[in-house]
């Protein structure tokens, strides 16, 4: 497997974990910045859902600004849920249900 030439190279050999949305980084919702603007994006592909491979592939390819480097603490089984983790975490924060107000049944 190679990486692109102007690849960051302190990642090379590295295991890392990937965002999924991938944002188009140029339109208005992007421009207007932050992190939370790449999942709002109007042009965005999403992994394995619309228009790119996705982890069932045998290659994937991500923007660097989208990897996230494994600390060494975590192993590779539980690095694997990282992203529907945080994809849980997100619906969660926007969700309705508050602790010790609400209640699932």
């Amino acid at each position: 497997v190679e990486s692109a030439p102007a690849a960051n190279q302190d990642l090379i050999g590295k295991r890392v974990v990937g965002e999924i949305n991938l944002a188009c980084t140029c339109c208005t919702v992007c421009s207007a910045g932050g992190d939370r603007a790449r999942n709002h994006c109007p042009k965005r592909t999403v992994l394995g859902i619309l228009a790119k491979d996705g982890c069932h592939a045998e290659y994937v390819t991500l923007p660097v600004r989208n990897l996230h480097i494994v600390p060494d603490e975590i192993s590779t089984r539980n690095a694997a849920f990282a992203e529907p983790l945080a994809a849980a975490f997100r619906i969660l924060e926007q969700g309705l249900v508050r602790p010790a107000i609400d209640s699932v049944a």
